[in-house]
């Protein structure tokens, strides 16, 4: 509670890096973040699920073989996800996150968050979507987020890009621009 309280506190005027949201950083949300947090398109080629996000083009590519998640070594803004199907539900199981932030105002987790995520299918064009966490080293008890999830029908949509990295000069202005902050004020 304590961590969250200083993240929260610090969110809007941030005095070190790990104050400042990942996102605002242009990492990857990372899981369940991305599904809430922007445009998502699903392709289902043979053998994977693969959810495309607007944000950071930061496809998720999700194995439905049977396959073992990636070595507890390798920490990825994504996560390793692995999928089966349920029925008509797809149900992916998240672990090895490096993202530490849930959403913008600092609620967060450990190195040892597992997402168990469904994605029932409830109607030609819509998906409701829930995701249980996990995570001993931060929460009591395991938790859920639920949402729904509808198709964009809009002749002609597409993903578009987001070039977040490329001019990102957000985070060392956030930390400048601070108040009580050593540096120069930006304008």
């Amino acid at each position: 509670m304590a961590k969250r309280l200083e993240n929260f506190q610090n969110h809007t005027h941030p005095t070190k890096p790990e104050h400042i949201d990942d996102r605002a950083r242009c990492h990857l949300p990372g899981v369940p973040r991305s599904i809430y947090s922007g445009i998502s398109q699903f392709v289902q080629p043979p053998g994977y699920v693969v959810l495309l996000n607007e944000f950071g083009h930061s496809p998720r590519i999700i194995p439905l073989d049977g396959r073992p998640h990636l070595g507890e070594n390798i920490r990825l803004w994504q996560g390793s996800s692995r999928g089966h199907w349920d029925g008509n539900t797809l149900v992916v199981e998240t672990i090895n996150t490096n993202g530490k932030w849930l959403d913008v105002i600092g609620d967060f987790h450990s190195d040892s968050l597992k997402v168990v995520e469904r994605f029932n299918f409830t109607g030609p064009d819509q998906i409701r979507y829930e995701a249980t966490l996990e995570d001993p080293k931060v929460f009591t008890a395991p938790w859920k987020i639920g949402l729904a999830l509808r198709r964009n029908k809009e002749p002609g949509f597409e993903l578009l890009e987001e070039a977040c990295v490329e001019g990102e000069r957000d985070s060392t202005r956030m930390l400048h621009d601070a108040p009580g902050a050593a540096g120069p004020r930006t304008p």
